[in-house]
């Protein structure tokens, strides 16, 4: 049967297991008594020496290799046979007259393939005489008990990378529900369920280095009539459309939220009050420019923002509370309105 090089996968074999299988073709061939014991490993269009035993007159070295199709040696025909293979005096039959092993002296073989669980050939395991050598049933059953071991030590080795997979991929799955659970599915912003988390990492660490800290709550001014006039999909739109704004206006490090219908918050680390009257004035100047005409629903609103920092000891229900204040002060001043205080 012709192998398929497109179906062989070679998995990473560990150094324990390797360590293991040289013990066993070390003790293979001096219980058989032959100076060559291996087991050859096939990487298309290569057969190679994976493991060879280190015994007295063996000519293979791990790493030695030969084109595989054709190659004449006595394990292409065990791995393409998937099937067993004595030839007790190669000399004797002109079948094996190419065969690249003769050249090293080795006239006698005994060969079985390993096999990967979905029949896959991973290679062979055999050993080899300088003389004629018929083995034995004994040897057979011994070569064969070993050919199981591998074989086995290949299914568990395959069984652990897809369990690596298999976590790999909950873990992925994991992160992205995570995501989802905390992310506005319209906008791509944090949602206000993060909310606590975050203050309280950025709390604790504004406790340590005395750092600015402030909060920034935004909500649109004159979005209902988008809604009544465009829809609600021209409303969706536009709430994307600042939410974009706020992002293309913050750092890496701030903390963008959709709080609920058209109020966004904004948890910026490392920025006092006055840092956030700026990045307020900054959305407000790059909402009008984003304006592409008197059509365009964006020409119906603006933004106000309530702003402050953090008081010594206070909770997030303290300051959520004073930002809501400030920006309901500014809201009542008019459209586009900014309300703060002092830094802390």
């Amino acid at each position: 049967m012709p192998v398929d090089p497109q179906s062989i996968t070679i998995p990473d074999i560990p150094e324990d297991i390797i360590a293991k299988w040289q013990g066993a073709v070390d003790v293979l061939a001096r219980v058989v008594d032959v100076p060559v014991a291996l087991v050859m490993k096939l990487s298309e269009p290569e057969i190679e020496v994976f493991i060879s035993s280190e015994t007295k007159g063996n000519p293979y070295h791990p790493g030695d290799s030969e084109h595989f199709d054709g190659s004449g040696l006595y394990c292409e025909t065990v791995i393409k046979s998937r099937g067993r293979l004595l030839v007790p005096n190669a000399l004797k039959d002109k079948k094996w007259c190419r065969n690249p092993d003769i050249k090293l002296g080795m006239v006698a073989y005994l060969g079985f393939p390993i096999l990967y669980p979905d029949g896959t050939p991973f290679g062979t395991i055999c050993v080899l005489d300088s003389d004629e050598n018929h083995f034995g049933q004994w040897v057979e059953r011994l070569m064969e008990q070993f050919r199981q071991l591998f074989e086995l030590h290949l299914s568990l080795q395959q069984k652990n990378e897809r369990l690596k997979e298999s976590l790999a991929d909950v873990s992925r799955l994991s992160s992205e529900l995570e995501k989802a659970a905390n992310t506005d599915p319209l906008t791509g912003l944090y949602n206000r369920r993060i909310f606590r988390g975050i203050f309280e990492r950025e709390r604790s660490r504004h406790g340590r280095t005395g750092r600015p800290f402030c909060m920034i709550m935004g909500d649109l001014d004159g979005f209902k009539k988008i809604n009544d006039i465009y829809g609600h999909s021209a409303g969706d739109q536009v709430l994307i459309k600042v939410a974009r704004i706020l992002e293309g206006r913050s750092r890496v490090h701030d903390y963008l939220l959709r709080w609920g219908g058209d109020e966004f918050l904004g948890l910026l680390p490392e920025t006092s009050v006055d840092g956030g009257r700026s990045f307020a004035e900054n959305v407000l100047e790059e909402l009008e420019k984003s304006i592409s005409g008197p059509d365009d629903p964006l020409a119906e609103i603006s933004m106000c923002f309530g702003i402050t920092g953090l008081m010594p000891g206070e909770d997030a229900d303290g300051v959520i509370s004073r930002c809501d204040s400030l920006l309901y002060e500014a809201k009542s001043c008019g459209r586009g309105r900014i309300g703060t205080v002092d830094d802390a």
